[in-house]
């Protein structure tokens, strides 16, 4: 362990803890987005054999209109029981009626997943790209051998969110 130069194990840990950094940025945008969701239709009830969505005082948001590129379909109840109704001030303040958006749209599939992905991949690739500079200046078996062991983990992350992209991505039409 003595002969192993302190710039491998440095370069090795910084590596290690950007693929510690991937995984929790990925981790951190998959459980936002899913609050996010959850949050936007809070107190609502979605009756998917009628394709509307039911406020907590009853009234129904029929569907007002469908983003196909995007993939966000928007819903709206009548503005005359939106403006009627006695939750209407902690529900909303359109005069419009209460609307509500509800993306189709998977995790994988949003346009946040691919930002938290992205910047996840650069990560990934900035660990490798010092391990494998540092690989380049190093003529020490050892010192070899702890860059290759971490550069391992980092190729296995990519691989994993790379894959994972791809398989998951939506068809082309």
């Amino acid at each position: 362990m003595s002969s192993i130069h302190t710039e491998v194990w440095l370069a090795s840990g910084y590596a290690l803890f950007l693929i510690v950094v991937a995984a929790c940025l990925e981790s951190m945008g998959r459980h936002t987005h899913q609050r996010s969701r959850r949050y936007q239709t809070a107190g609502f009830t979605y009756h998917q054999h009628l394709n509307v969505w039911e406020c907590p005082a009853g009234q129904y948001l029929k569907l007002w209109a469908f983003d196909s590129e995007r993939k966000i379909a928007q819903y709206r109840a009548r503005a005359d029981s939106c403006n009627s109704c006695s939750l209407k001030q902690n529900c909303t303040d359109s005069e419009d009626g209460r609307k509500l958006e509800h993306h189709l749209d998977s995790w994988l599939q949003s346009e946040v997943h691919r930002f938290h992905r992205g910047i996840s991949l650069a990560l990934l690739f900035l660990a490798g790209l010092i391990l494998v500079l540092e690989m380049m200046g190093q003529t020490a078996t050892a010192d070899l051998a702890v860059l290759v062991i971490a550069l391992a983990p980092v190729g296995a992350q990519a691989t994993r969110l790379v894959s994972v992209s791809l398989r998951d991505r939506p068809a082309v039409k």
